[in-house]
């Protein structure tokens, strides 16, 4: 009984031992740090879902104010939070093969198809792949998919035209409509399919990407321990807790793939693209998993995170009515010089649009917070402080706080202020370089950035063409951030009105 009592005593002394083990990190590298918590490091609250991550991390930054750099902790992981601006760009710019990694452990026996999903790969495959997909989505092949953008978004109008909750007081949620609208076109550009997402509740795409990032208690808990003891995560094989949905998504790939096959169809999209890349020399086997992988990066990225952006543009317009108005004269304008059409060469042309996008991703970034991981070893210099040089280790972890520097009056006076001007053509030469991250920066900035500027913009112009939006009385103003989301969300839904506007035909 005593040998038990003195075995469980020191088993879990050593146990407290090793989880105090990095609280002394920063202090011998000689950087400002907060001290961690046990268990939770800084994040307490973003693990008992009081806040998200995005919020903690601003927090962080705005109270490290004249600091290039701070150091936290997630739980007991030694993370280097950035604040300067030429040391950023320094991370995914200059020094990128030094720190070219996203620092997010998968294991690809668990989730064999997240693992291979671009954002999540590492060194040299990430290089491989990453100039393998860029092809797939020049601007050439975005305005092949024009079109099937304009055919999903008469299907939204005549879906706002025919719902009543558009004009009553219900309402609808912006989100939920964008998402709609983002996975049905992911549906038809991509894969060649009609999802009627407006029409049918069950659509497959629809709830697929619903579902794929809505938090879980199994993915909470495995976030806990996989953060606690990433090496558990290749050791144990634990999934991601929506493994049964690129399951699912593989499914009917591999159904529609073998059915083209079959008949000899060809449609010149990106999963046409996709198949030919089996044809080709490849470094690594390009397996049937390779191939869902990368569609499967197309999906989340062309439904997801566009839906976010399109819904919180959306509420922005609908809250003030010199934006909405000044932004329906230029689509006009466009009617008018492009005889009654919308091409791809008006929407390049739509300079407040353009605007109106780069605002809502400088004051909504669906990535709040941006992750890098040093893989060689680094100096990273202030350049307001070039005495104090620090050397980063191989390994440590990096954050960048995107929404952090987008609200920061430093760059953006105002920042709570939704002011499309800060982005036209006069004005955003004279912007700050280095602070507006809305898709990333460097060799890693998004891969769908194009599909996306074009799917919203033709979103928001289809339905400020037709309606009048007003927000509901159920948004919660000025928007709070959900707290159960790693990406950007609004705590309790964007909701909105749609009211038709008169001597207004129906027009995508």
């Amino acid at each position: 009984m005593l040998i038990y009592i003195i075995g469980t005593t020191l088993l879990v002394f050593g146990f407290y031992i090793w989880l105090r083990k990095n609280d002394d990190y920063w202090k011998k590298k000689g950087v400002n740090f907060l001290a961690p918590r046990l268990f939770v490091g800084n994040m307490g609250e973003m693990i008992l879902m009081k806040k998200s991550i995005g919020a903690i991390v601003t927090e962080f930054y705005k109270n490290a104010q004249g600091l290039p750099y701070l150091g936290i902790f997630n739980m007991r992981q030694p993370v280097l939070l950035l604040r300067d601006t030429s040391v950023i760009r320094n991370v995914l710019v200059s020094e990128f093969n030094k720190f070219r990694d996203n620092g997010i452990e998968l294991s690809e026996e668990a989730d064999p198809i997240l693992a291979k999903n671009p954002f999540f790969l590492k060194g040299d495959r990430w290089k491989i792949v990453r100039a393998q997909l860029t092809p797939l989505l020049t601007n050439a092949k975005i305005k092949a998919m024009f079109p099937l953008v304009q055919d999903v978004c008469k299907n939204m109008v005549n879906y706002l035209e025919r719902e009543p909750d558009a004009n009553e007081e219900h309402g609808l949620e912006a989100k939920e409509l964008a998402l709609k609208f983002t996975s049905d076109n992911v549906a038809s550009c991509a894969f060649g399919l009609e999802e009627h997402s407006f029409n049918d509740p069950n659509a497959e795409f629809r709830k697929m990407a619903e579902q794929f990032l809505k938090p879980t208690w199994f993915g909470y808990i495995s976030f806990f321990i996989t953060t606690l003891f990433p090496s558990l995560i290749k050791m144990l094989k634990i999934p991601n807790s929506q493994r049964h949905i690129s399951d699912k998504f593989k499914e009917i790939l591999t159904k529609t793939v073998k059915y083209r096959k079959n008949n000899n169809i060809r449609r010149n999209d990106y999963l046409d693209s996709l198949i030919e890349l089996k044809s080709k020399p490849m470094p690594y086997e390009y397996t049937d998993d390779y191939m869902v992988a990368h569609a499967f990066t197309f999906f989340l990225d062309g439904s997801e995170t566009s839906a976010i952006i399109l819904s919180f543009a959306l509420f922005e317009i609908a809250a003030d009515f010199s934006i909405e108005n000044k932004l329906k004269n230029e689509i006009d304008e466009m009617l008018i010089k492009y005889n009654g059409v919308i091409t791809f060469e008006a929407v390049q042309e739509m300079t407040y649009l353009d605007a109106i996008f780069s605002e809502t991703l400088r004051k909504y970034p669906p990535l709040m917070v941006m992750t890098r991981e040093c893989t060689e070893e680094a100096k990273l210099v202030a350049p307001d402080n070039p005495g104090q040089e620090f050397k980063i280790e191989k390994g440590c972890h990096i954050y960048i706080p995107v929404l952090g520097m987008h609200h920061d009056p430093q760059y953006y006076p105002d920042p709570e202020t939704f002011d499309p001007d800060r982005f036209t053509e006069n004005a955003k030469h004279a912007l700050p370089k280095n602070c507006f991250f809305g898709f990333g920066d460097g060799p890693r900035t998004c891969l769908g950035r194009r599909f996306a500027n074009m799917q919203i913009k033709l979103g928001i112009i289809s339905i400020v063409r037709n309606f009048e939006i007003r927000v509901n009385y159920k948004t919660k103003v000025p928007v709070e951030i959900a707290t159960d989301f790693f990406l950007l969300g609004a705590r309790g839904g964007l909701w909105l009105n749609f009211y038709k506007r008169k001597n207004e035909t129906t027009s995508n």
